[in-house]
């Protein structure tokens, strides 16, 4: 490949005979090499501060060499042997030749990862094995062939920096027990690393604080605070079977899925095969032999998830809360989706359980650096919603149409005055999240529950497409200067997935039978 053009959209060159080729090939997993080193050393070069980069030369690469006979040497008792099974989000992986888990892994890597569970399950303290076996699971994270290398913040991003399995052509290697000079870590991804981030979580939980945004640096400790005291009940499972009793919490706060954006169970999955070898007797692991789930809430091509078994599920938690919730309490969630349809289903869930949204507003998520969404018009915004029962709320602040675009109009700005750099999917999250606001103020009286969920999104396509208009010809997010109202095409995109038992390639709209 020429270094100095790069590669684009899968498509390379070479450098001596000017022959394009794709990749990836098929013939099997990206072959690698190393080629360079980051290192910091104080002694080499006193008067100069910073980390130091070097070429691979024959002593570093015999240093790998001998990880990879140490590890031929080693009969692997944790190393995962289970195949990467079909998927949305691993079929990225398939694509380029990964066949197992362990092909993620080079060699030294595999060997650093074995010896650290070995050591790990010999430890009979239970306490003290479960706390490593938490920070086996985010080194993993760290320990792959996956990691790519961020020059702005000069360490290696973990695999899940972009919620997916990036594969790219240059990948970062992090030391694996962690560099550290005069007591301070450097760089990210070794034990060290891990381990102390374990210890400030602890730390905080024993005294917890928040800081001051007029002096950046300072905290104010919460006295008499302590996460954890007093009554509290954490459980690993579906919140549609929560056993809650009626009118107990306060508020409920919570973070669906966005549709189809992420793919959870797949991610986890990276994970869950080497922690199935490593706590064995953990009851969540001994009950669920994979983390994937056929019941997931979340829209997924390969298991013939569509917008309605979305809707379906988001509203049995939704009815499940708001049974749940004192007279006049918030329930408040986070949501975003780059398509009209994505939020059809929280509209439904909205409505089945009786809840109206008494605000909407924007905050910037935790994706607002992604390289991942990077040109790609999705948002880097989610919106908060706060809604309450409906017989709680007087008013629901039913006003014209245009209010809504409005309402969108003035958290633009807001935004902007405040320094964020608004994107086409960042106004599109904000203009969508008030208008689904006003589509469940509109439909709320008589709204019927019981009808079938297919019917319930295509009386919510109809609100939509009312209070939207017609489109923008080239499709541009709408803007208070568009002569035209902002609309929607009638077919959208929800083609892109299928009704429960579609399969093959008959991606046809799931509401084009309602």
């Amino acid at each position: 490949m020429d270094l100095e053009t790069g590669a684009r959209r899968s498509r390379a060159r070479c450098p001596h005979c000017g022959q394009a080729f794709r990749y990836p090939d098929g013939s099997g997993t990206p072959a690698h090499r190393l080629f360079a080193l980051e290192y910091y050393c104080r002694c080499c070069a006193p008067q100069r501060a910073g980390r130091f980069f070097k070429r691979a030369d024959g002593a570093d690469l015999e240093r790998y060499a001998e990880a990879v006979r140490r590890l031929q040497e080693l009969e692997p008792r944790f190393i995962p042997e289970e195949e990467i099974p079909p998927g949305d989000e691993t079929a990225r992986l398939q694509r380029w030749g990964y066949r197992r888990w362990r092909d993620l892994f080079n060699a030294r890597q595999l060997l650093g990862l074995e010896l650290s569970a070995r050591r790990i399950w010999e430890i009979q303290d239970k306490r003290l094995r479960q706390a490593l076996i938490t920070n086996f699971s985010d080194l993993l994270r760290y320990q792959n062939m996956l990691c790519r290398y961020d020059p702005s913040s000069l360490k290696s991003l973990d695999v899940f920096s972009i919620h997916g399995f990036p594969v790219s052509l240059i990948q970062a290697e992090s030391n694996l027990l962690g560099v550290t000079e005069d007591g301070r870590r450097i760089g990210s991804g070794g034990w060290r690393n891990i381990v102390e981030k374990y210890r400030k979580a602890k730390e905080y939980a024993q005294a917890p604080f928040e800081p001051l945004l007029e002096h950046p640096g300072r905290r104010v400790f919460l006295s008499g605070e302590r996460i954890g005291r007093g009554r509290v009940r954490l459980e690993c499972r579906d919140a549609r079977e929560a056993d809650l009793p009626p009118r107990v919490a306060d508020a409920v706060f919570t973070d669906p899925p966005y549709f189809g954006n992420v793919q959870y169970a797949e991610l986890a999955e990276f994970c869950y095969v080497w922690l199935r070898r490593l706590a064995p007797e953990d009851p969540v692991v001994a009950a669920h032999p994979t983390a994937l789930r056929s019941e997931e809430l979340t829209g997924n091509r390969t298991q013939a998830r569509g917008l309605a078994e979305f809707a379906e599920g988001l509203s049995a938690v939704f009815q499940k809360m708001a049974l749940a919730l004192k007279p006049g309490r918030p329930l408040a969630f986070t949501y975003h989706h780059s398509q009209p349809e994505g939020y059809w289903p929280v509209a439904a869930a909205l409505l089945d359980a009786g809840l109206v949204c008494t605000r909407a507003f924007p905050c910037p998520s935790e994706m607002h650096g992604s390289i991942h969404i990077r040109r790609s018009g999705s948002s880097r915004v989610d919106m908060v919603f706060v809604c309450r029962l409906q017989e709680a709320v007087r008013e629901t602040n039913e006003a014209k149409a245009e209010d809504w675009f409005e309402q969108a109009r003035q958290d633009e700005e807001s935004l902007e005055r405040a320094g964020m750099r608004l994107r086409d999917g960042d106004r599109r999250a904000i203009q969508m999240g008030h208008l689904t606001r006003l589509v469940v103020a509109r439909l709320r009286h008589g709204w019927e529950p019981e009808r079938p969920m297919l019917e319930k999104l295509a009386r919510i396509q109809r609100a939509f497409e009312v209070l939207l208009g017609p489109r923008n010809k080239d499709d541009r997010p709408w803007s208070a200067s568009d002569s035209a109202r902002p609309g929607v095409d009638p077919t959208l995109e929800l083609s892109r997935y299928p009704r429960a038992g579609e399969g093959g390639g008959e991606w046809r709209s799931a509401l084009s039978q309602a």
